[in-house]
């Protein structure tokens, strides 16, 4: 119980300890305070881990507990006594030099010396301790303030290294990274792994962010590559980290140069279309003028033509006209030069929303009839309706849209099957007389999605109707023996 500092019912003060990578099998990793009096000063308790899940502290039994210029790993603190940090920011941590793992514990391995950009340097409280040494017997409060935790920074050298004076576009990254050089003022003491803030302006003209971390590698460099922000002019980026006392502040002019990016290059207007008149609204980031229709170009695809019309607007909108629009196929319009705009225009060419044009109204088919030939028998004519663009058609085939030609003294009944699919049938039932009968579709029974509407059809292949041979329902003739009736004639007398 309590892998760091076990409390019973006692009272307790901790002044400028660290309690580090301690493991418990039981409650609280770090410290158990149970009952009692507990009161933490210029403390750091940080990396412990427990089998209950409670790897930093525990309080059982409702001990008097008070914090002052302490952290706490995953408690925030800030609400709660004098001089407290937020152990739950992910930017605050203590940067100890080696931390080793809980799972490691018990060793009395690690380094947990402060490294530059710890959140614990100059953070505690001179009042609390009168001891003038740290635990290894260096001065305490070096730069006046004393440190959180067992260890006292002894300082830190920053120097300039390259990368001032350079220039990018709105959002681009600066060419080179802005790097500074941190050694450490006592031989022996580390660097590697401390972090360096470069820090530009938070309003104005700034980088993007305008903080960025750097972390300090095994040659005492700290690199940052920054993005430019998104509003024109010069600044400085300043070079900066806590336990920093020697070699001043490393200042980085940068200047954010204006460049506009085509934000929307849309249609107007519904598509597809057969409209011989199509505009597209052009929206950038930044205001421009001398934009012209020599910038632009057409594409298109299939049979789709059409010209460059007109370009109007101003500032951050405008508006493209294309006219004599023609054929079928995709027309596209693209901006591909920037020759006398105001601002550099970002990622040319940039092509337009394309539009579908679609001049050609959809097909209605008429098939062979099914029987070709009949006499009483219904006759089917399946039908086909297509569209050779978009396939995206209202059909609505009718018994009135349907004219029946007969020749002869044929005749039918007319009905439509399946009348709003591509694939209706026009049924012709009842029949009657001899000759041909044939279908002819009038026009509008099918409209598509840029509005063309389909034309009549030619009369269809005919089916042939014959006239069925009579059945003879007469009297039948007796075929059977035939009686002869004889006539006696008087013989003379003589």
């Amino acid at each position: 119980m309590g892998g760091g500092v076990a409390h019973n019912n006692s009272a307790a003060t901790l002044i400028n300890a660290t309690i580090v990578g301690n493991y418990a099998e039981g409650n609280g990793g770090g410290v158990r305070n149970n009952s009692g009096t507990v009161a933490y000063t210029n403390t750091l308790i940080w990396g412990n881990d427990s089998q209950a899940n409670d790897p930093q502290v525990t309080d059982l039994g409702s001990p008097m507990v008070s914090y002052a210029h302490t952290l706490v790993q995953d408690f925030d603190l800030t609400g709660v006594g004098t001089g407290n940090l937020d152990g739950t920011d992910p930017l605050v941590n203590p940067l100890f030099a080696n931390p080793i793992s809980a799972t490691s514990a018990p060793t009395t391995t690690g380094d947990y010396r402060l490294l530059p950009g710890s959140v614990a340097i100059d953070t505690g409280d001179n009042s609390a301790t009168s001891i003038d040494i740290d635990l290894v017997d260096l001065p305490r409060r070096f730069n006046t303030i004393t440190d959180l935790g067992a260890y006292e920074a002894q300082g830190f050298n920053i120097e300039s290294g390259g990368g001032s004076g350079q220039s990018a576009f709105f959002d681009d990254p600066f060419p080179d990274p802005l790097f500074v050089t941190v050694t450490a003022l006592l031989a022996g003491q580390p660097v590697t792994g401390g972090r360096v803030s470069f820090i530009g302006p938070n309003t104005g003209p700034s980088s993007a962010p305008p903080t960025t971390l750097a972390t300090i590698g095994s040659d005492g460099q700290a690199t940052a590559s920054l993005k430019a922000g998104n509003l024109a002019g010069t600044y400085v980026v300043r070079a900066r980290a806590r336990g920093i006392t020697s070699g001043g502040i490393p200042s980085f002019f940068l200047t954010n140069d204006p460049i506009a990016d085509v934000l929307g290059f849309t249609r107007t207007a519904p598509d597809p279309t057969k409209a011989v008149t199509v505009t597209w609204a052009i929206t950038f980031s930044q205001s421009l003028s001398g934009l012209s229709l020599s910038d632009f170009q057409l594409l298109g695809t299939g049979t789709a033509t059409a010209t460059l019309a007109s370009l109007s607007g101003s500032d951050t909108q405008y508006t493209l006209t294309a006219s004599d629009v023609t054929g079928d196929g995709t027309l596209q319009a693209v901006l591909i030069t920037d020759l006398d705009a105001s601002l550099p225009i970002r990622g040319l060419p940039v092509a337009s929303e394309a539009y579908t044009i679609d001049n050609t109204p959809p097909s209605v088919t008429i098939a062979a009839p099914l029987p070709g030939t009949t006499s009483t028998n219904p006759v089917t004519f399946p039908i086909s309706i297509t569209d050779n663009v978009t396939n995206a058609l209202t059909i609505t085939l009718t018994v009135a849209d349907v004219t029946l030609i007969g020749t002869g003294t044929a005749t039918g009944t007319v009905s439509v099957l399946n009348g709003t699919s591509s694939s209706p049938e026009v049924l012709v039932s009842d029949i009657n007389g001899g000759g041909s009968l044939q279908i002819r579709i009038a026009a509008g029974v099918a409209t598509d999605a840029a509005g063309n509407v389909s034309v009549a059809t030619n009369d269809s292949d005919s089916a042939t109707v014959f006239t069925p041979t009579p059945t003879n329902t007469g009297t039948p003739t007796n075929t059977g023996p035939r009686r002869t009736r004889r006539r006696l004639i008087p013989r003379p007398r003589t």
